[in-house]
C-alpha cells in the first residue's frame, strides 16, 4: 500500500457520520380498524396510551376508521390522501380471511406501508390468543442492518420513548453475507486472509458503534431525558433481532420498510413484521 493509500484510508475512517435530530411530529393519527364503531374505540384508546410520549407535547386530532367506513383498498387509498394523517395505526391481515394465518400481513397492511408516506404503527390483531399491548414506551428498539447516519430512525425512537425511558440502538451485520465476502478475500493473493478478516470485522463494527456514541453525546447536551443501551455484532439477522425483542421485552420497535430501488417491503423488515406479531411496530 502506497503512502497515498494510507492516507485516503485514514481519512475516510476519520470521516465519522453524526447524528442530527430531525422533527417527528403529529397532527394528525389515522386509526384504521376492520371492527364495529363499539370495538374500534377501544383499540384505538390502546394506541393513544401507547404513543402518548410524543402527544404529551401536542395531542394530535384522532379519526377512527371501523370496518364501514371503506369498500376496499382503492377506497381505503383514496382517503388516507384526503385525511393525510401523520401517522397510521392498524393491525395485520384488515378484512381478510387468512387472518389465523401467521406468513402474512395482508394486502391493505402491505399496500399502506408501501405507498403511504406516513409511518405506519402496528399493534397486535385484537384476536390474537396471547395478545400484549404495553401502556408505555419505557423501551424502544431500533432494528437495522444500516444503523449508521439513519437519523430519520434514531430520531423517531427518540420521539416516541417516554421520559426516563431508554433506546436500544442495535446494529447486527449478517455473519454469512461476512464469510462469503471473506472467502474472496481469501482467494486474493495479495491480501493476508488473517489480517483482513480482522480489520474488515473491525471496522464494520466500528462505524455503528461511532454513530451510536454520536447520538449519546447529543442527547447529554438536549434536554431530553432519555438513555441510549447499545448492540452492536455480527450474526443471523432475523433470529437475533427476534431474540433480542424478546429478551429485553421491548415496548415498540421502529424499522424502516421502504427501500428506494424496488417497489417491494425492505428485505429485512418483511419477516420481522411478518414474525413479531406480539410486539407493536412502527413501520418508517
Amino acid at each position: 500500500m502506497t503512502n497515498i493509500d494510507q492516507f485516503e484510508s485514514a481519512f475516510r475512517a476519520a470521516d465519522k457520520k453524526q447524528f442530527e435530530l430531525l422533527p417527528f411530529t403529529l397532527e394528525n393519527v389515522l386509526v384504521v380498524t376492520d371492527l364495529d364503531r363499539a370495538d374500534a374505540e377501544p383499540f384505538a384508546d390502546e394506541a393513544r396510551t401507547l404513543i402518548s410520549a410524543v402527544a404529551k407535547e401536542h395531542e394530535p386530532k384522532w379519526t377512527v376508521f371501523g370496518a364501514e367506513q371503506y369498500e376496499s383498498i382503492d377506497d381505503l387509498a383514496s382517503q388516507i390522501d384526503q385525511y393525510a394523517p401523520d401517522l397510521i395505526c392498524t393491525y395485520r391481515n384488515l378484512k381478510s380471511p387468512t387472518r389465523s394465518f401467521n406468513y402474512t400481513l395482508g394486502s391493505y397492511l402491505d399496500i399502506m406501508t408501501q405507498t403511504v408516506v406516513a409511518p405506519v404503527l402496528v399493534l397486535p390483531h385484537p384476536e390474537l390468543n396471547d395478545r400484549r399491548v404495553p401502556d408505555n414506551t419505557d423501551s424502544v428498539m431500533v432494528m437495522t442492518d444500516h444503523l449508521t447516519g439513519d437519523n430519520r430512525l434514531v430520531s423517531v425512537a427518540m420521539r416516541l420513548v417516554e421520559s426516563g425511558g431508554h433506546i436500544w440502538l442495535t446494529h447486527v451485520e449478517d455473519e454469512q453475507q461476512i464469510q462469503r465476502f471473506l472467502s474472496i478475500v481469501s482467494k486474493i493473493p495479495s491480501l493476508n486472509t488473517e489480517s483482513a478478516e480482522k480489520d474488515i470485522r473491525a471496522q464494520m463494527l466500528k462505524e455503528p458503534s461511532d454513530y451510536i456514541e454520536s447520538c449519546r453525546s447529543f442527547l447529554e447536551q438536549s434536554d431530553l431525558d432519555v438513555s441510549i443501551k447499545s448492540l452492536v455484532t455480527t450474526g443471523n439477522h432475523l433470529h437475533d433481532y427476534q431474540r433480542l425483542a424478546e429478551e429485553h421485552d421491548v415496548d415498540l420497535l421502529v424499522i424502516n420498510t421502504k427501500d428506494e430501488d424496488q417497489l417491494a417491503m425492505h428485505g429485512l423488515a418483511y419477516p420481522l413484521t411478518v414474525e413479531l406479531r406480539n410486539t407493536p411496530l412502527l413501520l418508517l
